[in-house]
């Protein structure tokens, strides 16, 4: 049948929402749309298991369009592209930006010629001319002549195929995500529309589930619709399933090259919340509106810091640092403001936006410190969301995931972020309530699932490597074993030092002492004679045999901990007392202090990949006469591990962690101690950064860095024309506004 003639599909007309409108932007930051996203590459982070994804994505969505180059049905991954695979199998509407486990990849749609196979085999193709920017992928898939473009809103995508003569399908499969539970059900209604939901969870071995729901649209009529009962693969895990039909082919014959359009909305609360996030966020909009609307939105808020000076390669890791950055936590409530409550089967609406995927042991560090300073209208919402998800399940976040507390990682770290916002002037939320949370998971010790070995914490002041909670060759999140007892009483000690700091705020001043003295209790575990942070016994004898370097022990995994630690050796936990630096050096003696620092880098015992020791290149600053070294340490890691390919990000981006790093050591400050209203500085790269600042929470308008030199090392820093001592910043100083000087030698 020729239908060479496009037929259009019947949607409702209804305006552009809030969602779609592009981002208000600040004063002084008025550029045209191209001006910045232009040094973003989406592609950086997607090799060297930085877990990145390319599609395309709105600032904080939670619908992305990005292509998978795995067999879902057969293999898991924590990401659906990997840039060194050759095929591309399907473009999924659902995706997770740097996480470390299996999860999304989710509602799949796969496109080929000929006749119709649930194959995998026959919907992959190499593929060519691949290019990617903030809400815009294409690529061209070589096996079947077709050209594929995609677009974003926050809850909904836009594919754009071109087509070849011939017989064309497309193949909505719910059994394809990439996470470890899979199958759905999916229903056909009379308008050729396909609804339904995707099954989703077990993220890191996790117990959780969720249904994702969608609603679907062929812009492009079909010559028929039908749906099939998936395939769920050949693999040795066990899949869950809805009963029901849980596939859809959309099936089309051209006499001549054609374009086919598809959209799809997603929700976590209905299927008609799905169809209606659909209308609000598309509406009439062609795609080319919805992609222009989108990548308005990525410019405005990248705008927010603009950088003059520096090379091409370093504009770019910059820029698209700051774009991966702004992908997580993602919107999780509809476009009506429904949204389904944490740990609980029930639907609320609220006016103020539900945000989901926190993956607070990484984020607390960078990420949400560089929302607290550049975006704090959304930092304000996200720990509006915390505070709520407490008084829904009884407990602050530890790794949420849909609505789900997943219990991954180790420590208690939605309290350094809570902290850490309010402390810098970010106040629009309930911080008794937060604060009652925040004393619940520190003091209760029976049945307390943030925190493993809370029992032993409280009695010993350290949980004991003899006495971990269980029988560790049994471990998952929920058995209260606890991983890591050296790195969780570190975790621990730096999160009730933050609640110290909560109740001063508040004015519980026996709160104060109470917490302040638990988070020194990390000397317990200090061996003078090694001069390592080790583990001890209940006895409070030192475990033995003690090997520093040991990073295979615990749990499961090659490298996932020596014995007594989490991802890493003695050597990454060596200085991690944030709270406390100037008492470690006091412990250790200034001069082996700096040894050991430096012997962390010169042995190759740092790892940019992981989070403990990412702020070890700043310690430096706390040693007078030592602070060159932060600057050159700075630069080293930058230039060594950051880059503008594809294996750009040294190791799992873990939500934009990594990515968050990057952009503060580029501009010369960094949030060291989250919980304290302060920076530790170093040379910039750039010779101007300015901050546009948010003028209804910081009313300084604007924060420049200017940088005069090209070496690695300070002569003299000037703070609004006067000279300023020490290489620390406070918050404060920024956000009323001003100029920092660096003359660099």
């Amino acid at each position: 049948m020729n239908h060479s003639c496009r037929i259009a599909r019947l949607i409702l007309f209804l305006l552009m929402g809030t969602s779609l409108s592009a981002c208000i932007p600040l004063a002084g930051t008025n550029h045209a749309s191209t001006d910045l996203v232009q040094w973003v590459d989406p592609m950086i982070g997607t090799a060297n298991d930085g877990n990145t994804f390319p599609g395309a994505v709105a600032p904080w969505g939670m619908a992305s369009v990005s292509p998978h180059t795995f067999d879902f049905t057969r293999q898991i991954s924590p990401t659906g592209y990997r840039a060194d695979s050759t095929e591309i199998y399907s473009f999924s509407f659902l995706n997770l930006s740097g996480v470390g486990c299996a999860a999304s990849g989710s509602l799949p749609l796969k496109i080929f010629q000929g006749p119709f196979s649930q194959s995998p085999s026959v919907a992959k193709s190499t593929f060519s001319n691949e290019y990617a920017t903030p809400g815009y992928y294409r690529v061209h898939l070589d096996r079947h002549h077709i050209d594929a473009e995609m677009t974003a809103s926050p809850r909904s995508g836009r594919i754009r195929f071109t087509v070849p003569a011939g017989v064309t399908h497309l193949f909505l499969d719910l059994s394809a995500n990439q996470g470890h539970v899979k199958g759905g059900k999916i229903r056909l209604t009379e308008t050729y529309a396909v609804q339904g939901f995707q099954l989703e969870g077990n993220f890191c071995g996790s117990p959780d589930r969720q249904k994702i729901y969608f609603h679907a649209t062929p812009l492009t009529m079909p010559d028929s619709v039908y749906l099939v009962e998936s395939p769920l693969g050949h693999t040795a895990e066990v899949h869950n399933r809805a009963d029901g039909p849980n596939g859809a082919v959309f099936s089309y014959e051209f006499a001549e090259p054609t374009e086919i359009e598809f959209q799809l909305a997603v929700s976590f609360v209905s299927v008609e919340n799905a169809q209606e996030n659909l209308q609000i966020e598309q509406g009439s909009a062609s795609f080319e509106a919805i992609r222009q609307q989108t990548q308005q939105q990525w410019s405005e808020l990248l705008s927010r810091v603009e950088i003059s000076g520096g090379s091409e390669a370093d504009r770019k890791k910059f820029y698209t640092g700051l774009y991966h950055s702004l992908m997580l936590p993602q919107i999780f409530s509809d476009a009506n403001g429904q949204y389904r409550c944490m740990a609980r089967d029930t639907v609320v609406s609220s006016e103020l936006p539900r945000y989901s995927v926190y993956s607070l042991w990484d984020t607390y560090r960078t990420l949400h410190p560089l929302l607290t300073l550049l975006y704090p209208e959304k930092q304000q919402e996200m720990v509006q969301s915390m505070v709520g998800m407490y008084e829904e399940s009884g407990w602050l976040p530890k790794w949420e995931i849909y609505g789900s507390e997943s219990g991954v990682m180790v420590g208690d770290p939605a309290i350094p972020v809570i902290v850490d916002t309010y402390r810098k002037g970010i106040t629009g939320f309930d911080a008794e309530q937060a604060y009652l949370g925040m004393k619940k998971s520190a003091l209760q010790a029976d049945e307390n699932p943030i925190r493993p070995g809370i029992q032993q914490y409280l009695t010993h002041g350290y949980i004991p490597i003899d006495d971990r909670g269980g029988d560790p060759t049994t471990f998952t999140w929920r058995n209260g074993v606890v991983w890591g007892p050296v790195s969780t009483t570190l975790e621990y000690n730096f999160s009730d030092w933050n609640i110290a700091q909560m109740a001063r705020e508040l004015g519980d001043l026996e709160g104060y002492r109470t917490f302040l003295d638990r988070s020194y209790s990390f000397t317990q575990l200090y061996d003078a004679e090694t001069g390592f942070i080790r583990p001890k016994n209940k006895d409070g004898s030192w475990m033995t045999p003690f090997n520093p370097t040991d990073r295979h022990f615990d749990i499961r995994w090659e490298g996932s901990g020596g014995r007594g630690y989490v991802e890493g050796s003695a050597w990454q936990y060596r200085f991690f007392a944030p709270h406390a630096i100037d008492t470690l050096i006091d412990m250790m003696g200034a001069d082996a202090f700096y040894q050991g620092l430096e012997a962390v880098f010169d042995s190759a015992h740092f790892d940019m990949t992981n989070e403990p020791d990412i702020t070890y290149p700043y310690l430096y600053n706390y040693l007078p006469g030592k602070e060159h070294r932060t600057s050159e340490r700075v630069r080293e890691l930058v230039d060594e591990h950051f880059n503008v390919h594809a294996h750009g990000i040294p190791g799992n981006d873990d939500a934009g962690t990594l990515s968050a790093w990057l952009v503060f050591s580029m501009m010369g400050i960094f949030p060291d101690v989250p919980g304290t209203p302060e920076y530790q500085l170093s040379a910039p790269f750039f010779e101007e950064i300015t901050l546009h600042l948010h003028p209804d929470f910081y009313p300084g308008g604007r924060f420049q860095i200017q940088r005069s030199g090209d070496h690695p090392q300070i002569e003299t820093i000037l703070l609004n024309g006067n000279p300023h001592t020490g290489f620390s910043l406070r918050h404060q100083d920024i956000v009323r506004g001003g100029t920092l000087q660096f003359s660099l030698k």
